[in-house]
This record gives structure tokens, C-alpha cells and sequence, in this order.
């Protein structure tokens, strides 16, 4: 199963807060509320793009692409199970998605000026040595 999200708007960092406006049937942000709000609005999009179907499986292995269409200020999710996680090792120990953040904040000011030059940042999680 793929399940493709089109936020419609671009999800603003823990310093740029927003809140969620209701426009007949679709959603969209505006300035004043916070991380929370973005997170419910973004929950929505994926409950009525999952429709009737089951989410993904505890055990599964997800795969998630992110891209900015930077012109118009919006996001594209894509999220797709590749396998199965394995059921012993240390799998679950590290957040694959804090890492790069992690990581890209401590590079900032050492290897480049501002965390915003990163345009591409890809992340996976090797099991073969668990």
C-alpha cells in the first residue's frame, strides 16, 4: 500500500507557530497557534487519505518521501511499507528522523552557514548487522 499526501501548505518549525482555519471542506494554516495544531491538520490530511484502509503494521518497515515544491510553498508525502522489521536487535533504539536533524544542527556554522542550504537529505536504517 502507498498512501500520497499533498499537505497544501508547508508545515511551519517550532518558531513559526500557526493554527488551523476550516474553509468549507479543506483545511488550511494561519498565523498564531502552534507545532500541535499543524500536527492535528496534518493527521487529517492522512486520515482521509487512508480512508477505509488499515494503517501500516507495527512491524512493518516504512519508507516516507518528503518534497518541498518551494515555489508554491507545500509539501508531498509519500509513505510505503518495504518489509518487515526485524524482531530482535536494536531496531527500535533511534528515531530515523531525528537523526538528520540532529545532525544537520550540529554541521551548522562548522561545514555550512545554516541548516536551510540542505536541500536533499536521505536517511536509512541498515539491519544487516543486528
Amino acid at each position: 500500500m502507498i498512501v500520497e499526501l499533498d499537505l497544501g501548505f508547508l508545515p511551519a518549525s517550532k518558531k513559526n507557530r500557526t493554527k488551523i482555519i476550516k474553509f468549507g471542506n479543506r483545511y488550511s494554516l494561519a498565523a498564531g497557534a502552534g507545532i500541535k495544531e499543524q500536527e492535528a491538520l496534518i493527521r487529517l490530511i492522512a486520515a482521509e487519505a487512508l480512508k477505509h484502509r488499515q494503517p501500516f503494521e507495527d512491524d512493518d518497515e516504512i519508507e516516507m518521501s518528503v518534497v518541498w515544491l518551494v515555489n508554491h510553498d507545500r509539501v508531498k508525502v509519500s509513505i510505503q511499507a518495504t518489509g518487515k522489521r526485524p524482531k530482535k536487535g536494536r531496531y527500535g533504539r533511534a528515531d530515523a528522523t531525528n537523526l538528520i536533524a540532529i545532525i544537520a544542527d550540529a554541521l551548522q556554522g562548522v561545514l555550512y552557514h545554516n541548516d536551510r542550504q540542505v536541500a536533499k537529505a536521505t536517511i536509512e536504517k541498515d539491519y544487516s548487522r543486528c
